[in-house]
C-alpha cells in the first residue's frame, strides 16, 4: 500500500549494520518515507523533539537503553504515535509488558519482512486515532440511546477506543466483575485477562482490527475484583464512522462459567470412556451399537476383526433389548473368536434408556486356570507315584534282601541258586522303574557334585552309538568354554539317554540328525514349556546350562505337548514305551532347580532344551558312604532297629543277626524309647526308618535317644529322600543316610562306615 504522506520514522538501532539492513527493507517495500538513524539515549530524547517522528521503531536492548524505557520515553513526548520493536529474541513475558505499555507490535530481526506491513498498519492505526475526535462525537450522538439499553443488560456491554480501552462500561460489570464501571473506565481489558488466555485474544483481536470483521465469539477468562477468575464470551462489533474509518469497538460479555465447568465435566466423563484400557460399547434402545472406544478397536484388531462389532455375540440385541426390559445387569456373557476368548458384561442404564457393555480378553486368564489344574494334577500324580514307589521299595528291600540270603546259603542246587539270582535281578529292574516314579515325583535322592557337561555326555554318546543305528547321525556340539554345573551325575545321565532314545524314536524307520548341544546362558531364555503343564521356573535368575537335543524327527502334535510329562503317556505303540522316561526327565530337572523347554513343529522335529544352573547350592548334598571290609569292625556289637514294616523289621533282623550283631528291633518310636531305657548294655547303632507312625519320625527317635546315649552312632533308611522330607544330614552326620532298596553288601557296608567312623 502506498502512503499518501510521508512517514517520518526515528531509528534507534545502536548497531549500524542492522540499521542499515531496516531502511533496505522499507526502501524495498512501497512506503514513501524518511528517517532518522540515532544509537544512544541523548540523541533519542534530542531527536523526540527536534525530528518528530510520526513512527517511531526501536531495538529492544542497547548500551544504555532498552526498549521498555524507550517507548515509555517516546509515549511521554508523543502519547499516540506507533512505537515498533525490532529485535533479534525477545521473551512472551517482556513482548506482552511492552505490548501492554502501548508498543504497537514487535518484530523479529530475521523476520524483517513483515516491518512494512507492520509500519502500514500502526500508521493506519495513527490516522484512526487522528479520527477519533470525530468519531467521539459520534459516538456521544448514540451513546444516550446506546446507554439505555445497556445499562439494563445483564450482559457486560463496553465501548473501546481504537487502542482497546474502556471508554464506557455498562453498570452490569459490578455484579459480573465486582468493579463499578467508573473503576474501569481507561483501562485495557488486557489488565484483567488471563495470561494464558491473552495471546489468543489479542491474536484474534488483531485480525479485527485488520479485516475489519466480526469473527465467532471469543471465550476467555477474566479476572474480577476479588481476584476469582470467570469465563466470559465476547462479541465484538466494530463501530465506523460515516466514512467507513474504524473508531472503535463495541463488546457484549457473559458470564459461561457454568457452561465451561459443565463442558469440562462433559470432556472428563467421554475421556473415562475413550481412554479407558478397557473396551466399553454402548447401545441404544433399540439393540444397536452406537459408540465404542479405542481399546474396543485394539481387541477387535486382536482378534482380526475389521469392525469393533465383530468381537460381540449374535445374539447381542435381543441381550441388550433383555437386560434394558429387565432393567437387570447381565454378565459374563463369552463371545468366542478363534483362539481368543472375549467376556461381555451389559449394564442397563434406565433413565437414559441405553445399555453399557465392558469388554475382557479372558483367553491369558482361562489358560492359567487350565495350567493350574494341571500343576494340580501333576502334583497328585506325583504324591501318589511317590506314594507306591516308597511302598515298594519296601518290598523291594525284602525280595532283594532274601534273594541275597537265599545266594549266600550253602549247599543250594544250581537251578535254586539261579532262581535266586534271577529274583534279584528283577527285583532291581523293578527298583530301577521305581526310581524312574521317585524322579517323576522328586523324592528320590540327589547326590550333587560338580559336573563336567562336555565329558559327561562325551562318554555317554560313545556309548549310544551302537543304540541309534546306521539310519541316524549324531553330532556332538560341546560347549566352547569350560565349565561345570551342580547336579547329580547319574540322573543327568538318565536324562540324556531318555531324551537321546525319544529322539531316535522320533526318527525311526527313516533315519534322520540328531544333535546334542552344551551352551552357557547368561540369563534365563523367554520360552518355558513347562509352564504349560502347569509348572514354571520358580522365579529363578543368573547363568544357566543348556543341553539340547534336537531331532529331525516327526515332532509333537499340538494337542500332546500339554501331557509329555505325565506319567505313563506315551504316543507310542502297545509295548513300545513305558511312558516314565519325559516324566523322569521332568522330575530329575525340577530337582536340579532347572527347566524344560520344548520346541517342535510336526514333521520338521522336536528340540528338547534342559537348563540347569550353573551356580553350586551343596545345602541338602548327600554324602555317598566309603565302603570298608568286614575285618575292621566287631561283629559283636549291639545294634537297635526301628522299622515299622514287620517284613522288612525281620529280614534286617536276620541279616544282622546272620552277621553276628546283637538285634534289638522297635515297631514304633515308643518302643524304641522304652527298649533304650531298658537295655543296660551300650547299644552302638541306631538303624532307623525316617518314616514311622504315631507322627514320630526317625529323626525324632535319634534326637530323643542320643541325649541319653550321645556315643550311639546314627544311620537312617527310606524309600524317600531325605530333602524331601525336610531333613538336614549334612556336616557331622555325613553318610547317615542309606535308600531302599538295598543289597545286604550296601547295607552292611553302610553299617561297618558308621560303626568304624570317629
Amino acid at each position: 500500500m502506498t502512503n499518501a504522506l510521508r512517514t517520518r520514522i526515528l531509528l534507534l538501532e545502536d548497531v549500524q549494520s542492522d540499521a542499515e539492513l531496516i531502511v533496505k527493507e522499507l526502501s524495498a517495500a512501497d512506503i514513501e518515507f524518511e528517517h532518522l538513524h540515532v544509537s544512544n539515549r541523548s540523541d533519542f530524547e534530542s531527536a523526540l523533539k527536534g525530528f518528530r517522528p510520526n513512527v517511531v521503531i526501536s531495538d529492544f536492548f542497547l548500551p544504555d537503553i532498552n526498549g521498555l524505557e524507550a517507548l515509555k520515553l517516546s509515549k511521554r513526548v508523543y502519547p499516540h504515535i506507533p512505537f515498533i520493536i525490532v529485535t533479534g529474541s525477545i521473551n512472551e513475558e517482556t513482548a506482552v509488558e511492552c505490548m501492554r505499555l502501548g508498543a504497537s507490535d514487535y518484530v523479529l530481526k530475521e523476520r524483517l519482512e513483515r516491518l512494512p506491513m507492520s509500519i502500514n498498519t500502526a500508521v493506519e492505526a495513527m490516522r484512526a486515532f487522528e479520527a477519533k475526535e470525530k468519531a467521539e462525537t459520534a459516538l456521544r450522538e448514540r451513546e444516550a440511546s446506546f446507554r439505555l439499553l445497556a445499562e439494563n443488560m445483564s450482559d457486560l456491554v463496553c465501548l473501546h477506543d481504537l487502542s482497546g480501552c474502556y471508554v464506557y462500561v455498562s453498570p452490569s460489570s459490578y455484579k459480573l466483575l465486582g468493579y463499578k464501571p467508573e473503576e474501569l473506565i481507561g483501562l485495557s481489558p488486557y489488565d484483567f485477562f488471563h495470561p494464558d488466555d491473552i495471546p489468543k485474544v489479542r491474536a484474534e483481536s488483531h485480525d479485527i482490527a485488520l479485516r475489519g470483521e466480526v469473527p465467532n465469539p471469543i471465550a476467555c477468562r477474566i479476572r474480577r475484583k476479588n481476584d476469582d477468575y470467570i469465563w466470559i464470551e465476547t462479541l465484538v462489533q466494530v463501530i465506523k464512522s460515516d466514512n467507513g474509518e474504524v473508531i472503535g469497538l463495541q463488546t457484549a460479555s457473559r458470564d459461561i462459567t457454568d457452561r465451561k465447568q459443565a463442558e469440562a465435566k462433559i470432556e472428563r466423563l467421554a475421556a473415562f470412556a475413550s481412554q479407558n484400557p478397557n473396551p466399553v460399547f454402548e447401545f441404544s434402545k433399540d439393540g444397536d451399537l452406537t459408540y465404542f472406544n479405542f481399546a474396543a478397536k485394539r481387541i477387535a484388531e486382536l482378534v482380526d476383526c475389521s469392525d469393533p462389532s465383530g468381537v460381540l455375540p449374535e445374539n447381542v440385541k435381543s441381550i441388550v433389548l433383555s437386560s434394558l426390559k429387565s432393567e437387570k445387569e447381565m454378565r459374563n456373557i463369552k463371545s468366542i473368536i478363534g483362539d481368543r476368548t472375549i467376556s461381555l458384561s451389559f449394564f442397563p442404564i434406565p433413565k437414559s434408556r441405553v445399555v453399557h457393555c465392558y469388554a475382557e480378553d479372558i483367553t491369558e486368564r482361562l489358560n492359567m486356570e487350565v495350567h493350574l489344574r494341571e500343576a494340580q494334577k501333576m502334583e497328585t500324580v506325583g504324591q501318589l507315584a511317590a506314594g507306591i514307589a516308597h511302598d515298594f521299595n519296601n518290598i523291594l528291600t525284602i525280595i532283594q534282601g532274601h534273594a541275597s540270603l537265599i545266594q549266600e546259603t550253602p549247599g543250594l542246587n544250581e537251578l535254586t541258586v539261579e532262581s535266586a539270582k534271577n529274583i534279584r535281578i528283577a527285583s532291581e529292574r523293578a527298583a530301577y522303574l521305581t526310581k524312574q516314579l521317585l524322579a517323576f515325583g522328586r523324592k528320590q535322592i540327589v547326590r550333587i557334585r560338580p559336573v563336567d557337561l562336555n565329558a559327561l555326555i562325551s562318554n555317554s554318546l560313545q556309548r549310544f552309538r551302537d543304540l541309534l543305528g546306521k539310519s541316524i547321525e549324531l553330532k556332538f556340539e560341546p560347549a566352547e568354554c569350560h565349565f561345570r554345573v551342580q547336579g547329580d551325575a547319574e540322573l543327568l545321565n538318565q536324562v540324556l539317554i531318555n531324551l537321546v532314545l525319544n529322539a531316535r524314536d522320533a526318527m525311526l524307520p527313516g533315519g534322520g540328525k540328531l544333535t546334542v548341544a552344551v551352551y552357557p546362558l547368561a540369563s534365563e531364555p523367554v520360552a518355558d514349556t513347562s509352564e504349560e503343564i502347569g509348572e514354571g521356573r520358580d522365579n529363578l535368575s543368573g547363568r544357566y546350562t543348556c543341553i539340547e537335543v534336537r531331532d529331525t524327527g516327526c515332532g509333537i502334535e499340538r494337542r500332546n505337548l500339554t501331557r509329555i510329562f505325565e506319567p505313563f503317556f506315551t504316543t507310542k505303540d502297545v509295548g513300545k514305551g513305558s511312558g516314565l522316561g519325559l516324566s523322569m526327565v521332568y522330575g530329575i530337572v525340577k530337582q536340579h532347580r532347572g527347566w524344560v523347554d520344548v520346541e517342535t513343529e510336526a514333521g520338521v522335529g522336536t528340540a528338547m532344551k534342559i537348563y540347569i544352573p550353573c551356580y553350586a547350592d551343596d545345602e541338602g548334598a548327600i554324602t555317598e558312604i566309603e565302603g570298608v571290609t568286614p575285618e575292621e569292625v566287631d561283629f559283636k556289637k549291639t545294634i537297635l532297629v526301628v522299622e515299622d514294616d514287620i517284613a522288612v523289621q525281620r529280614l534286617l533282623s536276620t541279616l544282622l543277626k546272620s552277621k553276628g550283631f546283637n538285634v534289638l528291633v522297635a515297631s514304633t518310636a515308643a518302643e524304641a524309647f522304652s527298649i533304650s531305657e531298658e537295655y543296660e548294655n551300650s547299644i552302638d547303632l541306631l538303624l532307623t526308618d525316617i518314616v514311622l507312625p504315631d507322627d514320630m519320625t526317625g529323626r525324632d527317635v535319634a534326637d530323643k535317644i542320643i541325649i541319653d546315649r550321645p556315643e550311639i552312632k546314627i544311620l537312617y533308611s527310606s524309600g524317600y529322600s531325605p530333602e524331601w522330607l525336610g531333613m538336614g544330614f549334612g556336616g557331622q552326620s555325613s553318610g547317615n543316610f542309606i535308600s531302599k532298596p538295598f543289597m545286604p553288601s550296601e547295607l552292611m557296608d553302610a553299617i561297618n562306615a558308621k560303626l568304624t567312623s570317629e
